[in-house]
């Protein structure tokens, strides 16, 4: 993760939480605030042709394969967790979702993987 990343996700971590470590008197400096990604797909995104059972589905989204070559493209970086969100059981009638769902959270595990902060053993 460049710099300036680092110091952007920063910026978001206080004004999200109104911390201002400075003036709060805790001793945590920017270096100390560890920034790790988490993906989290919602799967309304993929087009309902491919996924059909969701609340919103959304006409012109992504196809399976470009879903799977849009979190495969996220290999090395530092992934720590993932989840896959807006799977909608009852509006499921062939099971294509839960599908398409369960294979793009085994791609976000298999990322883990290749991650910076798993260490051989």
């Amino acid at each position: 993760m460049t710099d300036e990343t680092t110091r952007l996700c920063v910026e978001i971590f206080r004004e999200i939480t109104g911390l201002d470590t400075s003036k709060a008197g805790a001793d945590l400096s920017d270096e100390e605030i560890v920034v790790r990604p988490i993906d989290s797909f919602d799967i309304d995104s993929l087009d309902p042709s491919v996924a059909p059972g969701t609340g919103t589905p959304e006409v012109g989204g992504l196809t399976s394969r470009e879903a799977l070559e849009l979190i495969r493209g996220f290999k090395g970086i530092n992934l720590i967790g993932g989840d896959v969100v807006e799977v909608a059981p009852q509006y499921d009638a062939n099971h294509n979702t839960a599908h398409v769902g369960a294979q793009i959270l085994f791609e976000i595990l298999s990322l883990m993987v290749y991650s910076p902060a798993i260490k051989p053993r």
